[in-house]
C-alpha cells in the first residue's frame, strides 16, 4: 500500500464509524495506522510501521466497538491496492 491508495482506503472506511466524538476518536486510531503502513520508512520508523500492520491483522478493537468489522477493512484495503496496482501496469 502506498500514500495514494491509503488515503483512498480512509475515504471509503471513514462514513462506517459514527460522526460522535468517540466515533471520530476510534476512526482516528484505525486511519492513523492505515497512513503509517503506506508512510514511506524515512518519514516513520521500521518499528512504528511493523506496529501498525499488526494492528491492522488484528482484530482492530477501535473499529470492533465501532460495529466496523476488522475482514471488511482488510478487504477493502486488498480491494484499493489490486486495482490501483492494476491500473499502474496498464
Amino acid at each position: 500500500m502506498n500514500v495514494k491508495t491509503a488515503k483512498l482506503v480512509i475515504k471509503k472506511i471513514k462514513p462506517q464509524f459514527p460522526d460522535t466524538p468517540e466515533g471520530n476518536l476510534m476512526f482516528a486510531v484505525v486511519s492513523q495506522a492505515i497512513r503509517d503502513v503506506a508512510s514511506p520508512t524515512s518519514t516513520i520508523t521500521i518499528s512504528d510501521q511493523s506496529s501498525a500492520l499488526r494492528y491492522l491483522d488484528s482484530d482492530m478493537p477501535h473499529a470492533a466497538i465501532c460495529g466496523v468489522q476488522a475482514s471488511w477493512i482488510r478487504s477493502i484495503i486488498k480491494k484499493i491496492d489490486n486495482h490501483y496496482q492494476v491500473c499502474n501496469n496498464n
